[in-house]
């Protein structure tokens, strides 16, 4: 078993001896976390030479991740040391601020909602769906407000309208595009209704949704009151500038930064038309879905994140992506490479076939031409056959 190579790893000496022969040392400074799972089939050896630290997820909560990020964008956070490569943004104290009003506005709320009232198609965590929050925003932002927060960069000669407008529909925009994606049709339609209810009302949650309410109090939520004092603080009284259309579901509608304005989906499509000679096979028609798919896919590619799409099978999930990253991303920056997992692909298969792909820099190290970035795309990415103890090595090697 993998597992128990880590025994001599987990020594006072912190040496990896393999089956090889082969032995590896661990620096000073390293050392091994395990989640509880990763020790599930694990012999007491190796169990009982770990320390065990036991916390609950809700123990901790989601206020240090939104804090963490929060403070790292602010003026003189941790993206802004060191005088590296410009920043793609910077928020002043005051829209900070802003942001931790709108984090606790609805966040939390939405995210019970989806817990209690909507299904699923793949399972996800609250910290998981946080961070898509978090690295939607940065995307959004760093197209809206890019450079310095000074007074001079904070007037309304801003594409599109002030800061402030900008900052609380990005982060609508995300919200809707991370806690309210990731239901069934059905789910998304609830959603939709609640998000717009509460947005109107905070107190419809303990009025209209006694589960929702008693999840909240779970959770610790304290509900905003929106007095004199909770404004002062963060300059946020319930009510946004620019909130997405009446019409509709809220995952209908895209923010442009540009215009400033929320845009249907459909009405970012190009006129489409179909070559007399084309293929039947080759035709895709774009819709929303498509737009949608395209827009998060080059939004995240660009700031290196990394989007995993889901969905049921035969709807062109495939067919979308390798579109955008073979054809909407300029590819004099982007080097794309695509596999394809079955049940019997092996984690050497996978590293011959990336590698394969890429040039030769040095001895060991691979990568894409200079000047670009390598773009990898995994289709059937749930197909490596799951190992007697759990592992699939083609995917913990991604």
């Amino acid at each position: 078993i993998w597992i128990e190579n880590m025994n001599t790893v987990l020594d006072d000496n912190k040496k990896l001896c393999l089956m090889s022969g082969e032995i590896i040392a661990m620096s000073d400074v390293m050392s091994m976390i395990f989640e509880p799972m990763d020790l599930l089939v694990a012999s007491p050896a190796t169990v009982s030479r770990c320390g065990m630290v036991y916390m609950e997820p809700e123990q901790l909560g989601l206020r240090p991740l939104f804090e963490s990020w929060v403070r790292g964008w602010t003026a003189k956070g941790f993206h802004h040391k060191d005088n590296e490569a410009k920043p793609l943004f910077e928020l002043s104290a005051s829209e900070a601020m802003l942001l931790r009003g709108m984090y606790d506005w609805l966040t939390e709320p939405a995210m019970a909602f989806l817990r209690r009232e909507c299904k699923e198609m793949s399972p996800t965590v609250d910290s998981a769906l946080l961070d898509s929050l978090l690295n939607l925003l940065r995307c959004l932002l760093a197209m809206a407000i890019p450079g310095s927060s000074s007074s001079d960069d904070d007037a309304s000669h801003l594409e599109g309208g002030s800061r402030k407008k900008h900052i609380e529909a990005c982060f609508l925009f995300a919200l809707f595009w991370s806690t309210g994606v990731t239901s069934d049709a059905d789910g998304r339609k609830k959603y939709s209704v609640f998000v717009r209810e509460a947005m109107e009302n905070i107190g419809v949650i303990e009025e209209k949704y006694g589960g929702v309410a008693t999840a909240l109090a779970v959770r610790k939520w304290i509900k905003p009151t929106f007095g004199d004092d909770e404004v002062k603080e963060t300059g946020f009284n319930g009510n946004v500038e620019c909130g997405p259309p009446k019409d509709g579901d809220v995952q209908d509608w895209c923010y442009d930064p540009s215009a400033g304005t929320w845009v249907n989906w459909v009405d970012t499509l190009e006129k489409f038309s179909v070559d007399d000679d084309a293929e039947f096979s080759t035709i895709m028609v774009p819709t929303a879905c498509t737009a949608q798919l395209s827009y998060m896919c080059q939004t995240l590619i660009k700031q290196h994140l990394r989007p995993l799409v889901c969905g049921p099978t035969g709807t062109g999930k495939s067919v979308s992506v390798v579109k955008c990253v073979t054809e909407e991303l300029d590819q004099a920056a982007y080097k794309p490479i695509q596999l394809g997992f079955s049940a019997k692909t092996s984690a050497m298969m996978t590293q011959d076939i990336m590698d394969g792909q890429l040039g030769k820099r040095r001895k060991g190290v691979f990568g894409p031409p200079a000047g670009q970035t390598a773009v990898v795309f995994v289709d059937d990415m749930n197909m490596p056959e799951v190992e007697t103890y759990g592992a699939q090595p083609p995917i913990e090697l991604l």
